[in-house]
This record gives structure tokens, sequence and C-alpha cells, in this order.
């Protein structure tokens, strides 16, 4: 659960309450230690457990403005100076190599090297998912994965520090600015080019100039 906290004088707080045993904010913490001259990230000022439920806390910064996504919505259309940041943003996420695709530890080291690629799309591809999306769909899903294997396989040759969730939702921009990137609970050894396809996954978000001024960032 995330609360917004006001206290009084007007300052405001973030404050997550996690289930027992989420440690998440330990790696929030130290990715934030380790990307924080290049990133914007909230401060996290403090965290706790409570004795009665078990949950942990974990108090953050309240980063102003709206999610990138919000300004979609509304029509608003990001200049090329947020969208250069952004690609700078993401350099300097993914300039994080590790030896191996993997979860990481609170640490930022690999706990659980993951299978390859193309493996991934079968354990996504459950009776639900095939339900839901269709034999044609899955079908085609299936032979893309068989036709793009090499390509896929090369992603696993660059494991590098991802995001894990790096799309509009989790983009805070204040006006034109970028105010802040939350949200890294997903964070792992994995593509790069996956946080970047989920940035650009809907084509009306974003057009060519957008795409090319995140390029050259």
């Amino acid at each position: 659960s995330v609360y917004c906290v006001h206290v009084t004088g007007g300052t405001r707080f973030l404050l997550k309450v996690l289930a027992a045993g989420n440690g998440s904010w330990e790696k929030e913490w130290q990715l934030r230690r380790l990307l924080q001259e290049e990133v914007p990230m909230p401060q996290l000022y403090g965290t706790g457990i409570d004795p009665v439920s078990g949950s942990s806390w974990a108090l953050y910064e309240f980063v102003a403005g709206i999610s990138l996504r919000k300004a979609l919505n509304a029509g608003v259309r990001p200049g090329d100076e947020l969208l250069e940041q952004l690609g700078r943003v993401a350099a300097a996420v993914h300039q994080h190599r590790y030896s191996t695709v993997g979860f990481l530890d609170a640490g930022l080291h690999v706990q659980q090297i993951l299978p390859p690629v193309t493996a991934w799309y079968q354990l996504f591809l459950g009776p639900r998912a095939r339900a839901r999306l269709g034999p044609e769909l899955v079908d085609a899903v299936e032979k893309a994965v068989g036709t793009g294997s090499r390509e896929l396989l090369d992603l696993d040759q660059h494991p590098a520090l991802v995001h894990g969730d790096f799309r509009p939702t989790n983009i805070m921009v204040d006006g034109r600015r970028l105010s802040g990137v939350v949200d890294w609970e997903f964070a792992m050894a994995g593509h790069p080019l996956s946080d970047i396809g989920q940035f650009f996954r809907y084509r009306k978000d974003f057009g060519t100039r957008e795409r090319q001024a995140f390029e050259r960032g």
C-alpha cells in the first residue's frame, strides 16, 4: 500500500507499507547510492517494521509533479529536452554491467540466475494467457520467437542493470522537467532493450521526433 502523508507545515512524504518479509526498500536504497549522481530518484528517509503486523515500511521523499502517463493522457507532448534527459537516464542505468541475467539481492548482486530469454515466452504463455490471447496470437508469438531466436539469445550476451518497469507511469514530470524516476522494485540484471521497448511500447505516445530525441540522449 502507498500513502501520501501530510505533516504540519505542509511537507508531504510518500509512505510504502510492504508485506512481511518484503525488503525491496533495501535494493532501492542501494540503487539510489549507485545512481544518485545521474538519475533523479526519491530520497529514502527511514524504514522500520510494524511490531504488530510484521509489515515493513519505508518513508520516501514526495516527488513533485505528475506521471508522464497522466501528462500524455492529457494531451501534453514532452519536449526534446525531456526525452533527451530520459535517454541519458536509461544510459546511466544500463552502463552498470553484469555477467549474467538474473534477480538481484539487497546488495545488487545476482541471487537467482534466469534461463535464456527464449524460454521466458513459454513461461509466460500459461493456460490463462493462452485463453485470453487466443490460438492465432499465441501461434504468432511462438513463430516470432522461433524466427528471431538468434537475435533474442544475443540479448543474453549483454546483461546490465535495468529498471524493469521503465514506463511513463513511473516517470514523474513537473511541467516539462523530469522530477524523478520511481518504483525500482523490479530492477534486475536484465536486457537494456527491454527498458527501451517498454517505454516506447505504445505507438500513440511517441512519434519519430521523440524517439530520435531519446536516442540522442
